[in-house]
């Protein structure tokens, strides 16, 4: 729900905290990460899934929830 909003933040936040010079550098650091995070989110939650798929087939909807949270708290 929020997850386009967290790039506009964090982006907001880095150029304030960034020398001018610098924030190019840092974005384009910021971007390539956003790109890999699909390479590892899918294993992360198939394995997640595979593991717990009879004892707790949402586990991955907790996991997430969890990151989610974790991200949220981080900006306060």
């Amino acid at each position: 729900m929020f997850c386009g909003l967290i790039s506009i933040i964090t982006r907001s936040m880095i150029s304030k905290l960034v020398h001018k010079d610098e924030v190019g550098k840092i974005y384009s650091f910021v971007a390539s990460g956003e790109a890999a995070i699909p390479l590892f989110a899918a294993p992360f939650y198939n394995t997640i899934y595979a593991a717990t798929e009879t004892s707790a087939p949402g586990a991955g909807y907790m996991v997430t929830t969890f990151l989610n949270g974790f991200i949220v708290i981080s900006f306060m």
